[in-house]
């Protein structure tokens, strides 16, 4: 009776059952018959397999998260005004993330304000845009600063200003 390992081959071939396809990676293992359980595997063998069982572990856990999917929708809008400015609006299905805490450095000058960083939409993500300082464009002009503001279905950037 024959337990799926191929016997060595200084067995006769008629002895052999033929019936049974012989395996290439069990060749030259000799398995006693009835499940007696010894085999010709050597010591070293055995110690191989903790490793191997940690690196089918470590592949187990290598398992790649879905990606996210982010919509942009963009539209153009028209407003008129006596500059007649053409806009673009992006509409972001992802909230942007908190406005950092800058620290303002030293104006360069008298007449110059400070535009707070923000945080700009990539296309792909948010990227954040660092604080600078601007020249007024009239003594009486004030900034107003950008920011992102909720919409049906997202956030839309809404550039800061000179009024």
């Amino acid at each position: 009776m024959r337990f799926g390992f191929v016997p060595f081959d200084k067995e006769p071939l008629a002895a052999r059952d033929l019936s049974v396809q012989p395996d290439a990676r069990w060749k030259g293992i000799r398995a006693e018959p009835n499940g007696g359980g010894k085999t010709n595997l050597k010591r070293e063998d055995y110690m191989k397999l903790p490793f191997y069982l940690l690196v089918l572990l470590g592949l187990a856990g290598c398992v790649a998260e879905p990606p996210v999917t982010t919509t942009t929708t963009t539209r153009e809008t028209v407003t008129t005004s006596p500059a007649r400015t053409v806009g673009r609006e992006v509409l972001v299905t992802e909230a942007p993330p908190p406005v950092r805490v800058e620290t303002r450095t030293v104006a360069p000058g008298p007449g110059y304000v400070w535009t707070s960083g923000y945080w700009r939409w990539t296309g792909a993500r948010y990227e954040w845009v660092p604080g600078s300082w601007i020249s007024r464009p009239r003594t009486t002009a004030v900034w107003m600063e950008g920011h992102w503001e909720r919409r049906p279905g997202g956030w839309i950037w809404v550039a800061g200003q000179w009024r």
